[in-house]
């Protein structure tokens, strides 16, 4: 909706990674207003390569060999779990179309699928749009929209933005890591992205980060956000 908005960086490219679950979420979401039945499809997982491999934040919870799934089931453990394994499962059942659709439909360009050389191309600002579309119900229904935002409101990663804010306070949010082992030095990407149900003024915040150690890219992020929590409800700043 409208507001202030505040773009830092706006030009620097990231890995999207797990957050890339996102829009694909939607895609079903946005099939599903036309033909719900697609929700009750069942699936069966039955891939031998673990694509979870290598995650410093992995998925609590894992699919298993041989078991069907319904694809609204598949959907939530992508999102609360950031299962990567689910999201290959249901990007090889959605097809390649109605995911551009979504993309298209709002005016962003499909994302080339990553190479080791090329896995950043998208800005902090076309990543902030799907939740923006979310909130705002622009591309999904008022009913499927508060569905999707629902299960970001589950996601079981704690260390970015949740921890920003209040206990009782709602985050519709979706995480993303990185490694990039190719380079020397190693660089690893870490981000959160999501919508802050603070009472007054609930706000977007996307947080983008680059470095070393995962550590001290969730440690950025969280002192990022707790000072954007602080200055969106005007409370002096906490001492350190």
């Amino acid at each position: 909706g409208r507001g202030k908005w505040l773009l830092i960086n706006g030009e620097e490219l990231y890995a999207p990674a797990s957050m890339l679950k996102v829009p694909i979420m939607i895609a079903y979401f946005k099939a599903a207003e036309a033909e719900p039945k697609i929700l009750e499809q069942v699936l069966l997982y039955n891939d031998p390569k673990d694509y979870n491999v290598g995650q410093q934040y992995p998925a609590p919870e894992r699919l298993k060999t041989g078991e069907l799934y319904r694809v609204d089931e598949l959907i939530r453990r992508m999102i609360v779990y950031s299962d990567n394994n689910t999201l290959h499962l249901l990007t090889e059942n959605v097809g390649g179309e109605t995911v551009g659709e979504v993309y298209t439909a709002l005016g962003l360009s499909t994302p080339p699928l990553p190479t080791p050389e090329k896995v950043n191309f998208i800005t902090v600002e076309d990543y902030a749009y799907f939740f923006r579309v979310l909130y705002n119900s622009t591309l999904l229904s008022r009913t499927m929209s508060e569905r999707a935002l629902n299960l970001l409101t589950e996601t079981t990663f704690k260390e970015g933005l949740t921890a920003t804010v209040p206990a009782d306070v709602k985050v519709a949010h979706k995480f993303g890591e990185r490694t990039l082992g190719h380079l020397s030095p190693v660089q690893r990407e870490m981000h959160d992205c999501g919508i802050i149900y603070t009472p007054q003024n609930p706000y977007l915040l996307c947080i983008m980060t680059k470095g070393a150690e995962f550590d001290q890219l969730t440690k950025t992020i969280q002192e990022i956000g707790k000072a954007v929590y602080q200055e969106v409800n005007h409370l002096p700043p906490v001492a350190t």
